[in-house]
């Protein structure tokens, strides 16, 4: 005879959910501010576009967490 286990489902929290985001969303703030400073020190041509995609990861990060 084979016992089985029933499956249990783990909802998360709408707390950790935010989280979550908010997480993700400073990662990738953290992540484009870098390459923009990168750019920008090393002078190439996309530096303007990466400064644009810093700040606005920057500020959907600040949204996710207001």
């Amino acid at each position: 005879m084979t016992w089985r286990v029933p499956a249990v489902t783990v909802e998360k929290s709408e707390q950790e959910v935010l989280e979550g985001k908010l997480d993700r969303a400073i990662a990738e703030a953290e992540t484009k501010t870098a390459k923009a400073l990168d750019s920008i020190t090393n002078k190439t041509e996309d530096a303007e576009k990466d400064l644009w995609a810093a700040a606005e990861a920057a500020e959907f990060a600040s949204l996710v967490y207001a």
